[in-house]
Formats: structure tokens, sequence, C-alpha cells
């Protein structure tokens, strides 16, 4: 049975450590079994993680407030990349204009 599987340490000082278990199971002799493999501190990739999960949802949450404050206002916006040549059209422009959003531009 081979492993794989994260812990989360509480260090006695408060910090939060985390450790990613890999290991290969092998039989030493008839049963003596022997594992093989490493352990790393994934603290960083961890706290990086979590990081974007924040960001992400604060990004939501953002362009949720954006949507109904056009919708409320009645008002809309557009992207234009130049390098692409592509129009992005908000939802309410759309709405404004009778655009229908799956459209490519």
């Amino acid at each position: 049975m081979d492993l794989d599987f994260e812990h989360r340490l509480l260090m006695p000082d408060g910090d939060i450590r985390y450790l990613h278990v890999v290991a290969h199971a092998g039989n030493h002799g008839p049963g003596i079994r022997e594992y093989i493999g490493i352990v790393s501190d994934i603290t960083d990739r961890k706290r990086a993680e979590d990081e974007r999960q924040a960001l992400a949802s604060a990004l939501q949450q953002s362009n949720a407030r954006l949507e109904e404050a056009q919708r409320l206002a009645h008002i809309g916006h557009y992207e234009w990349n130049l390098i692409e040549n592509r129009v992005t059209y908000s939802d309410e422009l759309c709405r404004i204009y009778a655009i229908p959003p799956e459209r490519p531009f």
C-alpha cells in the first residue's frame, strides 16, 4: 500500500506547517513491510494557494458588485483588445443594446 498524503502541523510557537508525504511500500521478507519515500515541507505552496483562493474570491465578489451596480444604473462597459482585435461587452451593455452575449467579435 503506497502513501500520498498531506499533514497540517501546529508547531509549539503557534506556527502552522504543511508536509507532503509520498512513500512506496515494498516487502522486505515474509511479513516485513518497508516504506521508501520522501517528506516535503509544502508550507509556502499551501500559503500561496490560500492567498490565490482569497484573491480569486475577492475578485469574484468585486465583479458581482460591478455587474449589480451597472444593472441598477443601467450602464455597461466594453473592452477592446487591440492586439487580438476582440471586443468583450458587459452583461448590462448586451441587455441595453440587445447584443447576444455569446456573439464573438
